[in-house]
């Protein structure tokens, strides 16, 4: 708001200073179409374009015919509203004698108000003129249409000064405007046609044009009009956050001289710049450090992390860039996963630099820090790996160390009530745990194999040595930068100018930031659309939150539930992405989002695809079930399909600690979730046909969504966690692959492979902080001893789907 006040005060001194003066036809409308406009100079042209709601965009136009008049003007958009001034002043001429003549009859100051209304298949808009001269002033208004059913074709129409008044001795007159234009070819070309009906005169004047769209932005264009048979050329250069436009006129037959029009366009997201001279090589420079996530969040004490979605845009931009030949990639301590040190983050993050360089660019990972297994992961998708002399790499390999915590928490007086469904449930439970079954130990073990044969098969087929070979040296050992250089583990050991020269040839090249790029589309119509739903963080009922305390996150049913509403209601529709990052939380919650999924395939008829990140298990495999296609990355942990339920019991805790506890109540079994006492058989029994009466539940759901028998499903279940690798075998998903592959896949079920957008539906919390009760102190206890806190002890429903 500030900025459209500043710039509303700043057009109004730019008018102040013009002085107050007469009206003539705006050089934008001699020039521009009505059917092709859509952008800050709608109100000027055609206030139905304004519904085309580019955001935020402003633009300048400055023109003169040379011998009689001077045009200036500038306007805003602001979302579907629009301000504009124009400027028109009569030049000084000399006569046959040389004698200068100031020629000020027909000066005026114009200024626009604007709104559009509708969508950008149909919408409808009016414009206000308030017109200002050196003898009368005048309103005048103005009412707009715009209609684009297909990519290829825009029609408008627009009715002119309807109160038809005079000024100046001239009739400002009343016209009924219709125009259409097409597109033959996609955006490449395109050819317009324009009739103005003089409704008093009973007089048409028609133009006809077309454009030509080329690479790197640029544009030519060529228009005839009948009014004074004039014929425009135009050259147009998007580059930056600026169109340049400049139109030249030959001589008009009405006014015996030639004219030239320049316009200056920002693009909605002007704040960024992209490159502004074309047919230049670039070379990029992309940062990756620390822990990364589906949204990205930060906390006080959790600390942060970085949205993978980001990155993983950064590179798909690098490479339809035309001007960007290569990147480095600088590494620095990247945090690994569930179970190793890679995760399915990192994988998608590696999947993006290797699609990079599949389109034939280079890349060069400069790794300042030395090489870890995560690092050694990431970097070796590059086309060459330099280090410096000083550091090394190493202790390439998996481990995973558990501490089971139930003979801790009795020296404390804490006990468990927990009940499971499932021989796995309560593998990484270990609060309540003290050893590890021969059942779980399989299940870790085939997960700690799963997660090194991800490791050693990237690191062998990035650097092109046998496996066998990388398998010998993943052993743990560590290195120095010369030995990484004679295993080929690296190619070169330099700085960070080598690193550049290794790219470019070059050490004084300066390497640009892709993330300053703004790059656009213009496309009439809504192209078909996959809507992408995050799904991310811990599920629970009400509205999502970020912790602003420890990290993490709130998937809200509510907040979830709304986005995937407004999903189903966007325009042209093809598909939806269900994009899923949670280890489970709220049975009740989960369904919640599962019945909004249903709906929405129900009443959009589209596919739905689920994409899983780091992970989609319990809670998060629940809502995941039942979509058409499940895409998971090989380390996504998924599956888990089990129930548990757990509540401490610190009577032990209370005596040593000298506290007195009582208990008033109502109902023999209402204290039964109280922490102060276990439970009895007889609720105890309750709670585990409470428990198995929800895992059948769970089972048969899995069944239906997977088309599996039950058998089949249990099989798999009782709480088992598999790596996306791994439950693709066992057909809990369908395909491997990250988000863009999931996106990719519903368009070819969407069969809209050719064009579409995407659209994302983020289900972030606005609240800065959770729920605060009385159990925050208990888990601020086991955040301390590295206990996940998504696990309330004293809510059994909140853990009916971990």
């Amino acid at each position: 708001m500030k900025t459209v006040l500043f710039l509303s005060l700043t057009i109004l001194a730019f008018s102040t200073a013009f002085g107050q003066e007469s009206y003539r036809q705006s050089y934008i409308k001699k020039n521009e179409f009505i059917s092709v406009i859509d952008d800050a100079r709608s109100g000027i042209l055609n206030p139905a374009g304004l519904a085309y709601d580019r955001d935020f965009n402003l633009f300048f136009s400055l023109g003169s015919n040379v011998r009689d008049v001077e045009q200036g003007g500038i306007g805003i958009q602001a979302g579907k509203f629009g301000f504009a001034w124009e400027r028109n002043s009569d030049l000084p001429f000399y006569t046959n004698s040389n004698t200068k003549i100031n020629n000020k009859f027909f000066n005026s100051n114009k200024w626009t108000f604007s709104q559009g209304f509708g969508n950008k298949i149909f919408s409808w808009g009016y414009s206000v003129d308030w017109i200002r001269s050196t003898y009368d002033n005048d309103t005048n208004y103005s009412l707009g249409w715009l209609y684009r059913p297909w990519r290829f074709l825009s029609a408008a129409a627009k009715w002119e000064n309807i109160n038809n008044k005079r000024l100046n001795f001239l009739e400002l007159d009343e016209n009924l405007i219709v125009g259409i234009s097409t597109r033959p070819y996609k955006e490449f070309v395109t050819v317009s046609a324009e009739v103005t009906r003089n409704i008093d005169k009973k007089k048409n004047n028609w133009k006809a044009g077309t454009e030509f769209n080329l690479p790197y932005g640029i544009s030519v264009s060529g228009n005839y009009a009948s009014e004074g048979k004039t014929v425009t050329a135009g050259l147009t250069y998007s580059g930056g956050f600026l169109t340049r436009k400049i139109n030249v006129s030959g001589a008009d037959k009405s006014f015996g001289s030639p004219a030239y029009n320049l316009q200056l366009l920002t693009h909605q997201d002007f704040k960024n710049s992209a490159k502004t001279i074309p047919f230049i090589d670039d070379y990029a420079l992309i940062k990756l450090s620390g822990n990364y996530s589906d949204e990205g969040s930060s906390s006080l004490f959790g600390g942060k992390s970085k949205s993978v979605s980001e990155v993983i845009k950064t590179f798909k931009n690098a490479k339809k860039d035309k001007e960007i030949k290569g990147i480095v990639i600088k590494i620095e301590g990247l945090s690994g996963g569930f179970i190793g040190p890679i995760s399915a983050n990192l994988e998608e993050i590696r999947e993006a630099i290797v699609d990079f360089g599949e389109s034939g660019k280079k890349v060069v990972a400069y790794l300042p820090e030395g090489i870890s297994a995560s690092e050694m992961y990431v970097a070796s998708a590059a086309s060459k790996i330099v280090i410096p002399r000083s550091t090394g790499g190493g202790n390439f390999g998996v481990s995973l160390e558990m501490n089971r915590l139930k003979s801790f928490f009795e020296k404390f007086g804490i006990e468990w009530d927990a009940t499971t469904a499932g021989d796995y449930k309560s593998t990484f439970h270990t609060q309540y745990t003290d050893s590890t079954t021969s059942k779980q130990k399989e299940l870790i073990d085939g997960l700690v194999k799963t997660s090194y044969n991800v490791l050693t098969r990237a690191i062998a087929e990035g650097r092109n040595i046998p496996l066998q070979e990388v398998e010998k040296i993943c052993d743990g050992r560590l290195f120095s930068a010369e030995e990484m250089l004679r295993l080929h583990l690296i190619d070169r050991i330099g700085w960070y100018d080598e690193a550049v020269e290794e790219l470019t040839g070059d050490k004084e090249v300066k390497l640009i930031d892709v993330s300053d790029r703004t790059y656009w589309k213009e496309q009439w119509s809504v192209p078909p659309t996959i809507a992408v739903v995050s799904v991310s963080g811990g599920i629970n009922t009400g509205e999502s939150s970020n912790d602003f305390i420890f990290g993490g996150k709130t998937m809200g049913s509510e907040t979830v539930v709304r986005q995937i509403k407004k999903a189903a209601k966007q325009q042209n529709l093809a598909a939806i992405v269900l994009r899923v990052d949670s280890g489970g939380g709220s049975g009740i919650a989960s369904d919640e989002i599962l019945n909004a999924v249903e709906e929405a395939k129900e009443k959009t008829k589209v596919p739905i695809v689920v994409s899983m990140g780091n992970a989609a298990a319990s809670g998060g495999y629940w809502i995941s079930a039942k979509a058409d296609t499940i895409v998971a990355n090989s380390l996504t942990v998924t599956g888990s399909i089990g129930v548990v339920a757990s509540k401490p019991v610190v009577a032990k805790l209370y005596e040593k600690l000298k506290i007195h506890n009582e208990i008033f109540k109502e109902g023999e079994h209402s204290d039964m979730f109280s922490a102060s006492r276990k439970m009895t058989a007889e609720e105890k029994k309750m709670l585990d046909d409470l428990i198995d009466d929800f895992y059948q539940k769970f089972v048969k759901l899995v069944s239906e969504g997977r088309n599996l028998s039950e058998e089949e499903v249990r099989k798999v279940a009782g709480g088992r966690v598999w790596f996306g690798e791994q439950a693709l075998k066992v057909k809990l998903i369908d395909q491997i692959g990250g988000l863009q592959t999931s996106i990719e896949t519903a368009a070819k079920m969407a069969e809209v492979t050719d064009n579409y957008q995407v659209v994302t539906y983020s289900g972030r919390g606005s609240k800065i902080f959770n729920k605060v009760s009385q159990e925050v102190v208990f888990e601020t206890l086991l955040k301390l001893f590295d206990i996940d806190l998504s696990e309330k002890p004293v809510d059994l429903e909140l853990q009916m789907l971990k």
